[in-house]
């Protein structure tokens, strides 16, 4: 018995969201300036570790739909969608081999400084992590450090990380 079109086009419906959840439900348990639970991190890490091999058998299976759907398919109307989540089951394979926390968390690896007295955008009652060697002093802002988890800099030559 061969499947029907109906059938063919929920699978690959499902398969797309399937993948798309395992890419996307990680960054969004892991996101910046929300709490996070242990569950949370645990469902995260879980599906980060699986989403590689999930979204690459996720999208051959739904090209493998996509060709037995396409003769069945013949206005554009029903092949614009077939392929619309062949481009996501691509896509999601692509982002599932990326670490799009480091993409989301871009240390900064070249700051920029100012006096405190010349800076407008940082208010007197916000909270900065300080340095101050060999005459040098040097404040990062906690906002910042909060959301890009790291500063590199240098100073005198000697590297610093300012981490939160």
């Amino acid at each position: 018995m061969r499947p029907g079109r109906a059938s063919l086009g929920w699978l690959l419906a499902i398969l797309a969201g399937a993948c798309a959840a395992t890419v996307v439900v990680p960054v969004f348990l892991i996101r910046p300036f929300t709490p996070q639970t242990p569950a949370g991190l645990v469902t995260a890490w879980t599906l980060r570790s699986w989403a590689p091999a999930l979204c690459l058998a996720g999208l051959l299976l739904g090209l493998a739909t996509a060709a037995l759907l396409w003769p069945r398919l013949r206005t554009w109307k029903g092949r614009v969608p077939a392929v619309l989540a062949v481009i996501l089951l691509a896509a999601c394979a692509w982002a599932a081999r990326v670490n799009l926390f480091e993409r989301m968390f871009r240390p900064i690896d070249r700051p920029a400084f100012a006096r405190a007295m010349d800076t407008s955008h940082v208010k007197d009652d916000e909270l900065v992590l300080g340095i101050h060697a060999g005459g040098v002093a040097r404040a990062y802002r906690v906002r910042a450090l909060a959301y890009h988890h790291v500063v590199n800099d240098e100073v005198h030559g000697e590297p610093v990380v300012a981490t939160y």
